[in-house]
């Protein structure tokens, strides 16, 4: 039971920042292209976590402040 508490937070964590990372992972990927001609470990190490910062920033910085200026504007359309 205490093993599944870090992975349903690990699991719910990327639930709720899945669509910005999917909405910006093959931008990533397009920089990614441009900087490594070779396909080297670090290389997909860094796509991915890029890919994951830049989805959690944007969830951070204009998901979450667009659905709080929503709700709080029309607060029964939550």
């Amino acid at each position: 039971k205490t093993l599944l508490k870090p992975l349903i937070g690990i699991l719910g964590w990327v639930g709720i920042h899945s669509y910005a990372i999917y909405l910006w992972h093959l931008n990533v990927r397009g920089l990614m292209r441009n900087w490594f001609t070779d396909q080297h470990m670090i290389a997909g190490f860094l796509y991915f976590a890029l890919a994951i910062l830049i989805g959690w920033l944007a969830t951070r910085s204009i998901e979450k402040p667009i659905m709080k200026w929503r709700n709080e504007r029309w607060p029964g359309n939550a």
